[in-house]
């Protein structure tokens, strides 16, 4: 996992639980050794807290499962943009494919993995993806 793929409050894999991070820093030791970034995570439903390195983090894979706790509802194919799918999920005017693509003007973006939705969610509402379980 790379720095520039997380943002405050992404949900992830640290040490097999599944947790928010609260904060990314960079940690530049010397001169002759590259910059490492540190995160502190908070484990979903408890109040600890820990840091290391990001290198150490894993992407949650994205289900059908964690969607609809998300929010979003499974429909069959309606819309002429999805006319290739069986069925597809969608939450509002946000839809994805039921091969987790998620088509816009110029192409598609395939979403693995937690993070990635709630950025692209965050992206285009400006809003948190919220997590209901």
């Amino acid at each position: 996992m790379k720095e520039n793929e997380l943002r405050i409050n992404n949900l992830v894999i640290a040490d097999d639980f599944i947790c928010k991070i609260v904060e990314i820093k960079s940690n530049v030791r010397t001169y002759f050794e590259p910059e490492n970034y540190i995160v502190s995570v908070l484990e979903k439903g408890t109040n600890k807290e820990f840091s290391g390195f990001i290198e150490r983090l894993k992407g949650i894979e994205l289900t059908e499962e964690l969607l609809f706790n998300f929010g979003f509802e499974k429909i069959t194919g309606i819309n002429p943009k999805f006319r290739d799918y069986e069925y597809m999920y969608r939450m509002g005017g946000f839809h994805l494919g039921s091969d987790f693509l998620f088509h816009y003007m110029s192409g598609n973006v395939k979403v693995e993995f937690v993070h990635q939705l709630q950025n692209l969610h965050f992206a285009i509402y400006g809003e948190e993806l919220i997590l209901k379980l």
